[in-house]
């Protein structure tokens, strides 16, 4: 019997292919986001959105035993180590002089009131973080921020190295959402400071000549800064054994929490991320593992 042979022209899967055009998120708009806890699929993963009153009530059931406190010294150990550099103690002199960058965050008043000087202490701790670490041998770690002024004197032998420039810098973005489709948003974020970084932080600002208020870009975000003026009002109350504050307030602040790391997973490739909770003069470094089960 014979057969008979059909060669397709190369060109053709090609053409075929022409048909179905591959679909693109479209420019400077977010794709869909499914709204989960990290790796688990979930009855409050379904379909629900963060707002739901549901949603809310389910993340902080699915949480609750997932949360532990260490002490300092093992939280930087384990998640905060810089190779070469391990995790230097500030001296009392340097602890003190750093703590002086918050003197002008009020001590009472309305939590609003606290954003915009947190954002400048914040920026110049960092700044003196940064100088310090360089100065203990991490400047590789800055050295693309580092700007060398050499002497133009002939007979000048020395090289004056200026502070390094930190490649963070923190934002209100408390009042700029990222978009109406997306309007969850934390109080105060660090972004790289970078000009991509920039250009999706300050996207559509032209209303606003406030230098220290950006718009919320979690795919940018680098770490959250969550603020409670009142202590009533916090997730967490660390003088009890479990942890959680055991208060409507408080299961709204956990959930609350929840959904910011959640967001910071979903729309990066993230292991983990860093949320910087601030309860009235009161500071917790909170981490939140992928690692999830």
């Amino acid at each position: 019997m014979a057969h008979n042979n059909i060669i397709i022209p190369p060109q053709l899967p090609i053409f075929f292919l022409l048909l179905y055009p591959i679909q693109h998120t479209p420019p400077n708009t977010t794709a869909e986001v499914v709204y989960r806890t990290p790796t688990a699929d979930k009855e409050s993963s379904r379909k629900i959105k963060p707002k739901h009153g549901l949603y809310e009530r389910k993340v902080v059931l699915e949480m609750e035993r997932c949360y532990c406190k260490i002490n300092y010294d093992k939280f930087m150990s384990l998640f905060a180590k810089v190779e070469g550099l391990g995790h230097p103690e500030l001296s009392k002199k340097q602890l003190a002089s750093m703590l002086t960058k918050f003197k002008d965050v009020p001590e009472s008043g309305k939590e609003q009131e606290m954003y915009a000087p947190l954002c400048k202490s914040l920026n110049e701790a960092l700044a003196q973080a940064v100088t310090f670490a360089a100065s203990q041998g991490a400047s590789n770690a800055t050295a693309h921020t580092t700007n060398l002024a050499i002497s133009s004197a002939p007979d000048a032998q020395t090289t004056k190295v200026a502070p390094p420039t930190p490649p963070y810098v923190f934002k209100d973005v408390s009042s700029w959402i990222e978009s109406n489709e997306h309007d969850l948003k934390i109080d105060i974020a660090m972004y790289p400071d970078t000009e991509d970084a920039r250009a999706a932080f300050t996207r559509d600002m032209e209303k606003t000549a406030r230098t220290d208020v950006a718009r919320v870009a979690w795919a940018w975000m680098t770490m959250g800064v969550e603020v409670k003026r009142d202590e009533a009002e916090s997730a967490f109350d660390f003088g009890r054994p479990s942890l959680l504050r055991d208060s409507d307030n408080g299961r709204v602040a956990q959930a609350q929490i929840a959904k910011y790391a959640t967001q910071l997973m979903l729309r990066q490739h993230r292991a983990f991320v860093f949320i910087l909770y601030i309860v009235d003069k009161e500071a917790f470094l909170t981490r939140w593992g992928a690692a999830y089960n």
